[in-house]
This record gives C-alpha cells, structure tokens and sequence, in this order.
C-alpha cells in the first residue's frame, strides 16, 4: 500500500496513482470546492480514467483497490 496525504486534487490525483498509489487522501481538493459530492466524483473519474501500473499481489495476498480518503483536518482521523 502506498498513501499519498495531501496536495490530491483532480489534476494531481493521476500522476500519484501512476506512481504506485492506492490511497489518496484529499482535503482542500474537496473541501475548497462548493459541491462536494461532485468534487468526489470528479476525483474518482479522474482517478478511473488513467493508465495504472499492474499491481501484482505478494504472497496471495490480494491488494485493495484504490481507496480516497476524506479529511477537513489531520484531527478527524
């Protein structure tokens, strides 16, 4: 697994999963935006339309898909 936490917006969110991650963490790439379930979608369309490396499952394991997170501030998790 491999966390990029802060900075995801929707022209960023591409280019961290192009280089390995998984989990997004997004704050202001949200919050700053007045429709927030759009700002979401947008995120995940963005996040789905990309070209992602394969991602291969060590030992059996089989690896999450990518997951975004949503925080207003560090104290919410």
């Amino acid at each position: 697994r491999f966390e990029v936490d802060g900075g995801i917006k929707n022209d960023t969110i591409g280019r961290a999963a192009q280089a390995g991650a998984n989990i997004f963490v997004s704050g202001s790439g949200i919050f700053a935006q007045s429709d927030y379930a759009q700002a979401i979608a947008k995120l995940e369309q963005t996040l789905h339309s990309v070209d992602l490396p394969i991602i291969r499952p060590q030992r059996g394991r089989i690896l999450p898909p990518h997951h975004i997170s949503f925080a207003r501030n560090a104290g919410e998790f």
